[in-house]
């Protein structure tokens, strides 16, 4: 996992936890940032569609 930083074979144990412990946490705010940009999306496709129905 944290192989995409980099070379980690000169890393010591808690930098290699503190690694893949920082790597979780981007992917839980990444996965949060899409589904909250999911719904503006979702949102913004209503609007238009009742704008365009005239309601």
């Amino acid at each position: 996992m944290a192989a995409e930083f980099g070379r980690t074979d000169n890393l010591d144990n808690d930098t290699m936890v503190r690694l893949q412990s920082l790597t979780k946490t981007a992917l839980i705010v990444r996965t949060f940032n899409d589904k909250s940009n999911l719904i503006a999306v979702e949102m913004a496709q209503t609007r238009i569609r009742t704008e365009d129905d005239g309601v």
